[in-house]
């Protein structure tokens, strides 16, 4: 059985390089809930992604987490414009709370 534990050295490693590669699958999944219950996301949900981005294994908020986010602290979005320039669709959006 694989340590579920993350050491010090890892936890350094990890928040330092921002790399999840240093865990092993069980250490990861444990930081996936430490991270979405810190947030007070339902991990059920997958609201992230393991993404290889420059070289490094991080996580990646998917809509999910987003609307989420958004539910729990009572953001609203209202899109103000929107436009295509050429291939780049361009989305203009005011969030604000109560």
């Amino acid at each position: 059985m694989a340590d579920t534990e993350i050491t010090p050295a890892t936890v350094e490693q990890v928040l330092l390089n921002g790399d999840l590669s240093k865990l092993n699958p069980e250490q990861r999944l444990s930081y996936y809930q430490a991270v979405t219950k810190s947030l007070g996301l339902n991990p059920l949900t997958k609201p992230f992604d393991f993404i290889n981005l420059n070289g490094k294994l991080v996580l990646y908020a998917k809509r999910d987490c987003t609307d989420q986010l958004r539910a729990i602290k009572n953001i609203s979005i209202v899109i103000s414009s929107r436009e295509t320039i050429g291939d780049i669709y361009i989305v203009t959006a005011k969030a604000s709370t109560p």
